[in-house]
């Protein structure tokens, strides 16, 4: 069983217990967010704020709990992730909202990277299903859903290296 700890300075010490037994999922900006090992069902998947040192339980969603590893865009503010009932959802950490996104297939695994390349620029996620080619980029801030005509001939280990929206 792994702890999620924070470190000093000089990364020599532990000033603080994040969690026991838990796996990190994302890191960027302030935000940790992490899930309990032995957790099976419901809400498992938790945000911990650096600068106020203190976890909460990420928001709730009507289509179902986050489970598996996500995405985190660069700021700290927007988590994709599958949910347990196989959707696909962007929290807004900040806001404490979840959004379920219509037209995209979850992952099989739970872990969003495992089934799609993706990447952030701003609010904008940038999805490249490594099964199919499809290229879709949801807008996190107000659910907009833009999708390639055409799927790209790439599949298995394809990646997304940068982005930028206009």
């Amino acid at each position: 069983m792994t702890d999620i700890v924070l470190l000093n300075a000089r990364a020599d010490a532990t000033t603080e217990t994040i969690a026991k037994d838990a796996s990190v999922v994302a890191a960027s900006g302030k935000v940790v967010v992490w899930r309990g090992d032995a957790c099976r069902k419901g809400s498992c998947t938790h945000v911990y704020d650096v600068e106020k040192r203190k976890s909460t339980r990420t928001p709730s969603c009507e289509g179902g709990d986050p489970v598996g590893v996500g995405s985190l865009d660069p700021s700290g503010r927007w988590y994709a992730g599958d949910l347990r009932t196989g959707g696909l959802a962007i929290l807004d950490l900040d806001q404490g909202t979840c959004r379920v996104v219509e037209n995209v297939s979850a992952p099989d695994s739970g872990d969003l990277e495992q089934t799609f390349a993706a990447a952030w620029s701003g609010p904008s996620l940038m999805l490249l299903d490594q099964r199919s080619g499809t290229l879709t980029v949801v807008n996190a801030a107000d659910g907009k859903l833009e999708e390639r005509a055409e799927p790209l001939p790439v599949v298995n280990q394809a990646q997304i290296w940068g982005t930028a929206t206009n």
